[in-house]
């Protein structure tokens, strides 16, 4: 009998929603490019669909329980994730609302302000939690199944590709130099693959118990 358990459906769910969402901002980007679409429709097309990967993701945050396994108190990290899933939901349902009935200049200056206040502020939240438990209590360690070990690293992975299209679309709409969002772009790549070294060492480096 196999005991391996297969990942979590809110793992699978989050990781083809986001795919099928990314694929469909690609094919409106395209259209864009190739002229079917009118620049003012696709940037309101883009910013509907940011919209949705924020709804969803927020909605899927508590259930795909990214700060499990780390130092953290259970409960404290439980918190910090209601909390993200719940602001996230918010966002999202702003974002939409502000892309389909409010001017597209005014739309992109909000949902730009509203993204990277969310994005500061979860993040600022769950660093604080992690730098300040990693002080007094040991990582907690998965059970020695394989499959919890992929789920976490798979919504990891999701989690962090998410911020980066949200914080990557957020400066697309407050920035219209293409020179200057192409120089930002090289430089908010970089500054993410640091930050998430960072966070996959906070979550899955191993101590000894004390």
């Amino acid at each position: 009998m196999n005991t391996h358990t297969m990942p979590v459906p809110p793992a699978k769910t989050a990781a083809f929603g986001f795919l099928g969402l990314m694929g469909l901002a690609a094919v409106v980007a395209t259209a864009d490019t190739w002229g079917i679409l009118d620049r003012a429709s696709a940037q309101r097309l883009l910013g509907l669909i940011v919209g949705l990967v924020v709804l969803i993701t927020g909605n899927l945050l508590p259930k795909l329980r990214p700060l499990r396994g780390s130092a953290a108190d259970p409960t404290d990290a439980r918190v910090a994730e209601q909390f993200a899933g719940r602001l996230l939901v918010l966002i999202g349902i702003v974002y939409l609302g502000a892309f389909v009935i409010a001017p597209l200049r005014i739309a992109s200056v909000v949902a730009a302000v509203l993204g990277l206040g969310a994005m500061l502020g979860i993040a600022g939240k769950w660093i604080l939690l992690l730098v300040g438990a990693s002080f007094d209590h040991p990582v907690r360690k998965f059970p020695d199944v394989d499959s919890d070990r992929n789920t976490h690293r798979l919504t990891i992975w999701l989690l962090f590709g998410f911020s980066y299209v949200v914080v990557s679309a957020c400066m697309a709409f407050l920035v219209t130099d293409a020179s200057l969002r192409s120089q930002l772009a090289w430089y908010l790549l970089l500054g993410y693959w640091l930050i998430y070294s960072v966070i996959l060492s906070a979550l899955g480096v191993e101590r000894p118990v004390r």
